[in-house]
């Protein structure tokens, strides 16, 4: 009786779905205009700052260091920097 029930299928004739590649590739396309737009506000040294940090996900102190700068003055500078960008798109809102 079980094995009227289960029936065994080969593997070749399961369909596994597949992600939609052109959606992700869309999407990602979006998200970078928009970030290339997020941090146009900034100087080029900042903007790579926040790429470090925000995109690829460095750690602050290792970024710092890549670009030069001290400790102390990342914190500054990604502080700086938030608040021009809040200030930025806090007008566009508005607006």
């Amino acid at each position: 009786k079980m094995k009227r029930e289960f029936q065994t299928v080969p593997i070749e004739d399961i369909e596994i779905p597949q992600e939609d590649t052109a959606f992700r590739e869309l999407t990602q396309q979006e998200l970078s205009k928009e970030t290339e737009e997020i941090l146009g506000c900034l100087s080029e040294k900042d903007q790579e700052l926040f790429r470090r940090i925000f995109i690829d996900e460095e750690e602050p102190e290792a970024a710092g260091k890549a670009l030069g700068i001290s400790r102390d003055n990342v914190y500054v500078r990604i502080f700086r920097g938030k608040q021009k960008i809040r200030s930025k798109f806090g007008e566009r809102k508005r607006a």
